[in-house]
């Protein structure tokens, strides 16, 4: 979770992966955009990876039950209530496991829609049964699942088409944030079975990021 101010998010995102980047660059520019100042407050998941069930924390004395879905979403429930403005944001890996398995990836997904996601990113886990379910996952939802950089392979086209939702704007009491998801080159590369992802390729993360930065610069805060 993290707790910022209008302004300070530009700073608090330039801490993530693109920092150094010219994408990086560009958002850090949206704090000269002004507009006053309003708190809000970014609850911030990734990696779930199914864990519907707590499991035993055997580096701890007694090997205590830690986590599960129900604890997790109590967790995420009670940092979102607490602050006038929040935006719920996952940045993928919620596929894989048992439950995930056996519904295709349809459970996490109903989960997220009764926690009330704001968006998804997408990470290499959500192609372990093949885009093809994945994009059929996808429809599922309300709620917007992004990856810029990632197309179906068309090679005819002169720029294949999108696979997901580059970005997407959430706005809530006032507060427009844009959200803007890429998978990493290494992850698309090494984590991902080839024979999943047939039919589909990832391009440069960080030029599409900054391509759409640039696209969302003027109309969000």
């Amino acid at each position: 979770m993290q707790e910022v101010t209008r302004r300070g998010f530009v700073g608090a995102a330039a801490l993530g992966s693109l920092a150094l980047s010219p994408a990086g660059r560009a958002l850090a520019d949206l704090s000269r955009l002004g507009g006053g100042e309003h708190r809000l407050r970014l609850v911030y998941t990734n990696d779930f990876h199914s864990a519907f069930d707590p499991i035993p924390g055997y580096w701890l004395p007694g090997s205590p039950k830690l986590g599960g879905a129900a604890h997790f979403a109590t967790l995420v429930e009670r940092e979102r209530t607490g602050a006038a403005t929040s935006f719920l944001l996952d940045s993928g890996d919620m596929f894989t496991g048992t439950l995930s398995l056996l519904t295709k990836g349809e459970a996490l997904l109903e989960m997220m829609i009764a926690m009330g996601y704001d968006a998804m990113g997408v990470g290499n886990h959500e192609f372990d049964y093949g885009w093809q379910n994945f994009e059929e996952q996808q429809t599922r939802v309300a709620f917007p699942i992004l990856c810029a950089n990632v197309r179906y392979r068309r090679a005819e086209a002169e720029r294949p088409i999108r696979f997901c939702q580059p970005h997407t704007i959430l706005e809530r009491n006032g507060v427009r944030i844009g959200v803007v998801s890429v998978m990493g080159a290494r992850a698309a590369k090494y984590t991902i079975m080839p024979s999943k992802i047939e039919g589909i390729e990832f391009i440069d993360p960080v030029a599409e990021a900054a391509e759409q930065v640039a696209l969302l610069r003027p109309a969000v805060d």
